[in-house]
């Protein structure tokens, strides 16, 4: 109950602030279409655990596990963007209050036992959703799409988290999977073009892991083919992906030390895992050198010819967003 009372607290004062600082009329409902308000996305820089809509036509965003110094910084980023407190109830450890800001009107209804906060923004309101892609930076981490990454069907998905890699001056970000999150045998067709894994990602994967507004972020992407080093093959054509793995050169560019290129498969911290890349028969490897797949030869009497005997490696997706 005691952070209950400082959360209040904590929003009585932002209202303070304004109240002090407040000058003029806000702007009429009638030169607003659509009012910017503050969103949890933009503090916990993840998207919501939960979105539903409802039959008044308000859109609902639930967070799960918001700790006492995560809301705080909300109630600082409302005071930020200019907003107005309205009346609040608290009953059972439950904090509820409107929070409006011109002529845009939202919910806010905190647990403080379940740490959850569930915040519904009314017609003619939206949340700031493009601070989640403007504010990435260069080795950030960032929450996008969710996937079973510990493969315990009765818990559901895991939200995945992703490194930030590279920014272009459009905006666009390469992020790549922070954890190993699945594994794989080497590709059946050799090549990245022809590749099981590759048909596997966007595929079942990316309609798996990313909703409908999640994809509308995901950028196509060129991706040129490349050999192992010392090895005369042909890696095969230029594919254009929605998801893909880096090639060895990719990583060895963004993750420039061999110890930055060392992986845990999720939920593994102790472990750290090899992980395919896109350059034909090629991974890296536990210490973060790259590798060539393929062991020792060995006799197959069905083929009659020796054939390479390769292994699993793990699987860290890259996308690119905006």
């Amino acid at each position: 109950m005691k952070k209950l009372l400082c959360l209040i607290t904590a929003l009585l004062l932002f209202a303070a602030a304004l109240t002090a600082s407040a000058g003029g009329l806000p702007p009429s409902a009638d030169t607003l279409l659509v009012v910017e308000m503050p969103s949890m996305s933009a503090v916990v820089m993840r998207e919501a655990d939960q979105i539903s809509e409802s039959k008044d036509g308000s859109t609902a965003y639930i967070y799960r596990n918001i700790d006492h110094e995560t809301f705080v910084a909300f109630s600082e980023r409302l005071n930020e963007m200019g907003c107005e407190l309205g009346a609040y109830t608290v009953k059972d450890n439950v904090l509820n209050t409107v929070v409006t800001k011109g002529a845009g009107t939202m919910r806010i209804v905190y647990d403080n036992s379940s740490l959850t906060c569930m915040i519904a923004y009314a017609p003619g309101a939206c949340p700031e959703e493009t601070v989640l892609i403007q504010g990435y930076a260069v080795g950030d981490i960032v929450v996008f799409g969710a996937y079973d990454q510990d493969h315990v069907e009765s818990n559901g998905k895991e939200p995945i988290e992703w490194i930030v890699l590279d920014k272009n001056e459009n905006d666009e970000y390469l992020i790549i999977s922070k954890y190993v999150i699945d594994s794989w045998s080497a590709p059946d067709g050799f090549t990245w073009e022809d590749s099981s894994l590759r048909y596997w990602l966007n595929g079942a994967f990316y309609n798996s892991a990313f909703t409908e507004d999640e994809k509308a972020r995901i950028l196509t992407t060129h991706l040129d083919p490349e050999s192992f080093p010392g090895y005369d093959a042909d890696p095969g054509s230029a594919t254009d992906d929605k998801v893909f793995l880096l090639s060895a050169t990719e990583a060895e560019k963004y993750f420039e030390q061999g110890s930055d290129r060392v992986c845990y498969p999720f939920g593994d911290p102790d472990n750290p895992g090899n992980w395919r890349v896109r350059t034909m028969d090629c991974c890296i490897d536990v210490d973060g050198t790259a590798i060539h797949t393929a062991g020792e030869k060995k006799y197959n009497s069905v083929l009659d010819t020796y054939v390479y005997i390769y292994f699993q490696a793990g699987v860290r997706p890259a996308v690119r967003i905006r």
